[in-house]
């Protein structure tokens, strides 16, 4: 699941190579909205993957070739260390692993050599039942580090899932107030996944602020 948030590296990788620090808390909002667009087809709410304990997941994204820059000569073509060895210099990698069954807490780390930037978060959920609906509140924060920028580090959390019409055709939504932080730079940005009212409204909605 936390796999997903780098399916679009090319938009993870634009936050460090922004100059300006208003542009580069832009560029994470943008990479921080499209984590939310990857998910199974379809419109009917299924039982996410369930990992045992200390099983970890490796996977990486290779970068569009116009993003890609030199290794240095020690380097070589792959990484010789991180998530996944075997990625290329001009990759995302990615790894994860299951710390704790009760609660279940999940522990994630990304890189990309060739953009010096890293990214670390750790997830828990709690769940509470809502008479129609259920409720998944997502416990935790990431971190996103660029070391091109003298470290600095975009603090994240994320929204609540709600699990709606469960005893009828289930649909899911995201809920709740998130932020992205910057505490070096000053700038932060606030985003509000808005519930679908139970009359009327629109599913799917959100605001958000870049101040």
């Amino acid at each position: 699941m936390y796999a997903d948030f780098f399916a679009h590296p090319d938009l993870f990788v634009k936050v460090s190579e922004a100059k300006d620090p208003r542009e580069r808390m832009i560029s994470a909002t943008k990479y921080y909205l499209s984590t939310f667009h990857t998910a199974r087809k379809g419109t009917i709410a299924k039982k996410p993957y369930n990992p045992i304990l200390g099983e970890t997941f490796q996977c990486y994204w290779d970068l569009p070739k116009e993003l890609h820059s030199a290794a240095p000569p020690n380097e070589g073509n792959l990484s010789s260390s991180g998530p996944a060895p075997w990625a290329s210099y001009n990759a995302v990698s990615f790894v994860a692993e299951q710390v704790s069954h009760h609660p279940p807490i999940s522990g994630f780390y990304a890189e990309c050599p060739c953009k010096k930037m890293y990214c670390n978060g750790y997830i828990y959920t709690k769940s509470r039942f809502l008479g129609l609906s259920l409720g998944v509140h997502n416990i935790g924060q990431v971190r996103l580090h660029l070391l091109e920028h003298d470290d600095e580090e975009y603090v994240v959390t994320l929204p609540s899932a709600y699990g709606r019409s469960i005893l009828t055709v289930p649909w899911i939504e995201l809920g709740g107030k998130c932020t992205i932080n910057c505490e070096k730079t000053g700038y932060y940005a606030n985003i509000e996944f808005h519930c679908k009212p139970f009359y009327g409204g629109k599913k799917h909605r959100l605001t958000g602020e870049v101040l």
